[in-house]
């Protein structure tokens, strides 16, 4: 009788473990669960890139990349980059590259790329943002 009251006991501190553990995992204050949600539905029309994988910028940390980037050569970066069209102000990169439009905030880890023009200049509108893309030729 002992054996079984013990049994059910542990059984339901199992499952109260995994009750918390699913808790803690899913509502973790330390994750940004809500904020990639919000990115995500606010740039439905953007695919995102990381960082990361751009040979320019690979091993120079986020929180420096606006540093480097205000010592670069603008119609050098653009040449390497690939940019035939590009804008910039303190905190905020976009450009064009092909088909495709850019969008960076310094110190991310992701940029978003759009496929037209206007789905950029809508993002940017939502972020409060106005910047020009100009040819390489005005850098």
């Amino acid at each position: 009788m002992f054996k079984l009251l013990r049994l059910i006991r542990n059984f339901i501190m199992l499952i109260a473990l995994c009750v918390v553990i699913y808790i803690i995992y899913m509502y973790n204050p330390f994750t940004n669960h809500s904020t990639e949600q919000q990115i995500n539905h606010e740039t439905s029309n953007a695919q995102t890139y990381n960082l990361e994988d751009n040979q320019l910028f690979k091993n120079i940390p986020a929180s420096q990349i606006k540093n480097v980037f205000n010592f670069m050569d603008k119609q050098e970066f653009m040449s390497v980059s690939g940019l035939t069209r590009m804008g910039y102000n303190q905190d905020y990169l976009i450009g064009q590259r092909g088909n495709d439009f850019i969008f960076y905030h310094f110190g991310d880890q992701q940029v978003l790329v759009f496929k037209t023009e206007q789905d950029l200049n809508a993002y940017m509108n939502t972020k409060g943002v106005q910047i020009q893309l100009k040819d390489q030729n005005a850098y």
